[in-house]
């Protein structure tokens, strides 16, 4: 499947259309209080200066100073994403979602959630199991083990990517190495699976130490012991991560009924919709697996319409309304 060539035309439109809420989220929630934002042109991004970066979350209401404070520290300031202080932030929207579920107990609700293929978004819960954010996984052998926005701890391991506004999903970042960076000598790829720069394997990273490709044959049919031009995890990166984040247990052995991997993402954004860079890098490792069901999806607006209307969660889906223009659908 080739990737594709889409116009840049609607993503800058969404941009726009996202950046204009926000400013006016903005001027309604914070107004004459400029001291709490970035100096931003008046199209750009909304940003919240560092001393403020608390208030990109959507913090339930009524919660005592020891529980806001949990809260907040359900992602430690240090796991925070660079542009975490930004209103587009995906990892906020999902602290602020994912967050408000787990804090008021409400983890079990997710069992009643169905994907877009049908099958269980979140897998059978049970009050007690398991919520965390920014989990690492240290099961890879990466230098820099991989983090999963949600992670779902329970029988069945679940591994939830949340995105809002990117425009893809990640992508293996040995391409884009600079001959400035620190590994460009010994790390460069030019995105085909084959030997480079005198390295021994086909790929930067198993030279490396990191094992991703002793699972790919298995569970995607891509054979380690063969050349790939191009290299079909260099554009399907961060969702194969995640999947191996799931199906590698601690003793190093892949196991395909350990969970799944479920993305949630906005359903206005053209980069997830049919000919959106996301929607292909999502379909392209969908129909690889030798077991499809390990990868699942679900919108934002289909999650918060499947949610129950639990007070505490009928006012979260007012503050998505109001800030993100999230409607359940």
């Amino acid at each position: 499947m080739a990737a594709p060539n889409k116009s840049l035309g609607l993503a800058a439109k969404y941009a726009r259309t996202l950046q204009r809420a926000f400013a006016s989220y903005r001027e309604e929630l914070y107004p004459n209080m400029d001291h709490m934002f970035e100096e931003r042109p008046k199209s750009g991004p909304v940003v919240f200066v560092a001393d403020h970066a608390d208030e990109n979350l959507l913090i339930p209401p009524l919660l005592d100073p020891a529980q806001r404070q949990q809260f907040i520290e359900l992602v430690p300031a240090g796991l925070r994403h660079q542009w975490f202080r930004s209103m587009q932030s995906s990892q906020a929207l999902a602290q602020s979602v994912f967050g408000t579920i787990a804090i008021s107990g409400q983890v079990s609700c997710l069992a009643g959630i169905t994907a877009e293929d049908g099958q269980p978004a979140f897998g059978a819960l049970v009050d007690g199991t398991p919520l965390e954010l920014e989990k690492t996984i240290s099961t890879l052998k990466e230098p820099r083990p991989t983090s999963i926005d949600v992670w779902l701890g329970g029988a069945l391991r679940v591994a939830v990517e949340c995105k809002f506004a990117e425009t893809d999903f990640g992508q293996c970042s040995r391409p884009k190495l600079r001959p400035r960076d620190n590994n460009h000598e010994h790390g460069f790829c030019d995105g085909t699976y084959s030997r480079q720069r005198g390295r021994q394997t086909n790929c930067s990273l198993t030279e490396a130490g990191i094992t991703y490709w002793q699972h790919l044959d298995a569970l995607l049919g891509w054979p380690a012991d063969m050349e790939h031009r191009p290299c079909p995890l260099s554009s399907t990166y961060q969702l194969v991560r995640n999947l191996l984040a799931v199906c590698v247990g601690e003793d190093g052995v892949l196991n395909m009924a350990a969970g799944h991997v479920l993305t949630v993402y906005d359903a206005r954004n053209p980069a997830m919709a049919e000919d959106g860079t996301g929607h292909w890098q999502w379909t392209s490792v969908h129909q690889a697996l030798k077991q499809p069901n390990l990868l699942r999806r679900l919108s934002w607006q289909s999650l918060l319409a499947q949610l129950p209307d639990e007070p505490r969660l009928i006012r979260l889906k007012q503050q998505l309304a109001a800030k993100y223009g999230l409607e359940a659908a």
